[in-house]
């Protein structure tokens, strides 16, 4: 078994604007198991266009409406990857 983090890593890091030393191991193992499922890899490569779309759009939030909204559970994801973070923010979108 590969114990190397996975390639889409650096791809988020880099289209979020952060580095590798933003997230400590645990967190960058969190992001990484996620990325290993089929499903995990689907949902958080969505998420960074989320992420990227609503940033851009941030001064002109109604045009995206409730969408929006989630930016700060998004956000809060990005700068925390854990269980508890990944929760709350699957709580948010409903």
């Amino acid at each position: 078994m590969d114990s190397s983090p996975h390639p889409l890593i650096d791809w988020i890091l880099e289209a979020l604007g952060r580095s590798s030393s933003d997230w400590s191991v645990e967190q960058t193992a969190f992001v990484d198991a996620i990325l290993k499922r089929e499903e995990g890899t689907r949902v958080l490569s969505s998420l960074v266009v989320t992420t990227l779309r609503l940033r851009k759009s941030s001064l002109a939030p109604e045009q995206d409406g409730p969408l929006s909204s989630i930016l700060p559970s998004i956000e809060a994801f990005w700068n925390d990857p854990s269980a508890r973070t990944f929760q709350e923010l699957r709580i948010a979108r409903w």
